[in-house]
């Protein structure tokens, strides 16, 4: 056998083949076959993703805010800040965790169900029918952020001519915003930088000569 034939019945190293007449495949590389695995998610990962919802959940509230105008809607989105802040006070309770479906839809329509499963909640089913089920307090952050938002839409939905005193009192104690107020951004988006004065600086009385005088 010549050594031009048998160098061509030689197949390389990196090639492999399972059946006769196959053509040769690649062999993965060390690096290609080492595969590191899927790493857990960082806090700032988990930030960017609490902040898409929040995004999301803050554009939907936009949305029925203009619907509410002190309606039902207005009410509703009351009762939605209402329930989410009685867990947010007391989130080792576990009895505030799980709340029948149909119970709460009765309290906050079916519309503001998007808001406490972005709080956390998941839909479950029981012996008593459908619930939603809260995670549990790693939700704390999501729970707070909803819970803002919820009530910042039903505060903007209140009508202003309508608020008592309390209510306000009540709101400005908490930090709440005020309905009817118009928002104005003040901020300076190109400061001036300050210019040397030409003014020259007045003499003090013994600066002075004579003639000044």
């Amino acid at each position: 056998m010549s050594a031009g034939y048998a160098a061509t019945q030689e197949q390389p190293a990196e090639l492999s083949s399972t059946k006769p007449g196959d053509q040769g495949v690649l062999a993965p590389s060390k690096g290609e076959a080492e595969v590191s695995p899927k790493a857990d998610p960082t806090p700032a990962d988990k930030a960017e993703v609490q902040g898409d919802e929040q995004a999301a959940t803050r554009a939907k509230l936009r949305q029925l805010k203009a619907e509410a105008d002190g309606g039902p809607k207005q009410q509703e989105l009351a009762n939605a800040a209402k329930i989410l802040r009685k867990l947010s006070e007391d989130t080792s309770n576990v009895k505030l965790y799980s709340m029948r479906r149909d119970v709460l839809e009765r309290a906050v329509g079916v519309d503001l169900l998007f808001v406490f499963e972005a709080a956390g909640f998941e839909e479950r089913e029981s012996e008593t029918g459908a619930v939603l089920q809260w995670r549990g307090p790693e939700d704390t952050t999501s729970l707070q952020g909803s819970l803002q938002e919820v009530q910042k839409a039903a505060d903007l939905a209140l009508d202003p001519e309508s608020m008592t005193f309390q209510q306000v009192s009540e709101m400005v104690a908490q930090g709440r915003t005020l309905p009817g107020i118009l928002e104005v951004d003040d901020k300076v988006t190109k400061p001036l930088e300050p210019k040397e004065s030409q003014v020259s600086r007045p003499k003090k009385p013994w600066e002075k000569t004579a003639k000044e005088e």
